[in-house]
């Protein structure tokens, strides 16, 4: 059984936006550990801890599907192709508005810190909202095999 290489490169994408989206959760939970146990950080940065911890099961949910969705189609199964859909799906509307809200937040006459945060804000979000784009592309793009187009259907 050979798997299509368009397959082997969605999965290797969606494996790697799942293993990322999991050690931000990680990273997160060890930050609030340490927050809660008296590491001092400055309040806006607790409020913001405090505003992730309710969002890590929706990450956590997200992570879980997009590694089941990889393995799902490095085993060749059928399944496997909707549900990367559907992660791809979110994963590009939750960026486009991600980025959206990142432009609408620019200061353009913010300090330089604030410049260079919101510079990294769309790196991130854009680079994963890429990642899922191709993935879609991979998966979903017209040009499948087995897929049937409106001309050809004729």
């Amino acid at each position: 059984m050979s798997i299509d290489p368009s397959r082997v490169l969605a999965a290797i994408l969606l494996l790697g936006g799942g293993i990322v989206a999991g050690v931000t959760i990680f990273a997160i939970v060890v930050t609030k550990i340490l927050v809660d146990a008296g590491v001092p950080v400055r309040p806006a940065d607790a409020a913001m801890l405090d505003d992730l911890i309710p969002l890590l099961p929706l990450v956590g949910g997200f992570a879980a599907t997009s590694v089941i969705a990889a393995v799902g189609l490095l085993l060749g199964r059928a399944w496997a192709e909707g549900l990367a859909v559907v992660t791809a799906s979110v994963a590009l509307a939750i960026g486009a508005v991600g980025l959206l809200l990142i432009a609408l937040g620019a200061d353009p006459f913010a300090s330089t810190v604030t410049s260079r945060s919101t510079a990294d804000g769309f790196g991130i979000v854009g680079l994963y909202t890429v990642v899922y784009l191709a993935v879609f592309a991979l998966v979903a793009g017209p040009d499948r095999p087995g897929r049937v187009s409106a001309g050809a259907a004729a």
